[in-house]
């Protein structure tokens, strides 16, 4: 449907533009009407007369303002479909697969299937996999993605939509003098998953613990 969309903008787009060429061009000039005998005045002929001058040419016609009502009409028209129907509407809930890879010492990669976004477009909660410290809120603005884990005191997402089912960006673990960071990468999975139960602490997996290999 999204593609109907913008095939069917550029087409309007396209069709204004077509129009604006073809108001701009010239009409074709009616013929002159065949010239009438001049007869030359004798110098002679009373001061009276009067040589007539400037008159328009024949065929002349006033210029158009069509151009200019189709360039009010195209640019207003270009304005409304690139807002409406041309603008990428991210949303990040659902089911994610995440790529950890680690960027300083001491971290391991990992991979997190599902990572589960639940709210709306602009903010709510996620749950990585059924890790109980694998919790945390996300908001969004434009393109901008942020998320911070509600367990750790000291741990960030931040990142930006590639596309409407990709991420990627940094995140940074930090406590007393220990730091761990990461790269990271998402794309959206093809099926929803359930969101994984939440899990009390003490009682499955750390999610720290596998980035940390212990």
């Amino acid at each position: 449907m999204r593609t109907f969309n913008k095939a069917t903008a550029w087409f309007v787009i396209l069709a204004f533009v077509t129009l604006l060429q073809v108001s701009a061009l010239p009409l074709r000039a009616k013929p002159a009407p065949a010239a009438a005998e001049t007869s030359v005045s004798s110098p002679e002929q009373g001061p009276g007369v009067i040589e007539e001058e400037g008159a328009p040419p024949a065929g002349a016609r006033k210029k158009s303002i069509v151009p200019l009502v189709l360039i009010g009409v195209g640019v207003a028209a270009a304005v409304v479909l690139a807002l409406v129907v041309l603008k990428t509407n991210y949303d990040i809930t659902g089911s994610w697969t995440f790529a950890m890879t680690a960027t300083s010492s001491g971290a391991n990669n990992a991979t997190w299937y599902p990572v589960t976004f639940t709210g709306d477009k602009k903010s709510g909660s996620f749950q990585v996999q059924s890790f109980y410290d694998g919790k945390g809120t996300y908001t969004v603005d434009g393109k901008n993605v942020t998320m911070k884990s509600t367990y750790y005191a000291d741990w960030t997402w931040t990142g930006k939509f590639t596309d409407k089912d990709a991420m990627s960006g940094s995140s940074t673990w930090h406590e007393g003098a220990s730091t761990l960071t990461w790269n990271w990468t998402a794309t959206r999975n093809a099926s929803t998953v359930a969101q994984p139960p939440s899990v009390a602490s003490g009682t499955a997996d750390s999610i720290l613990k596998k980035l940390l290999g212990r």
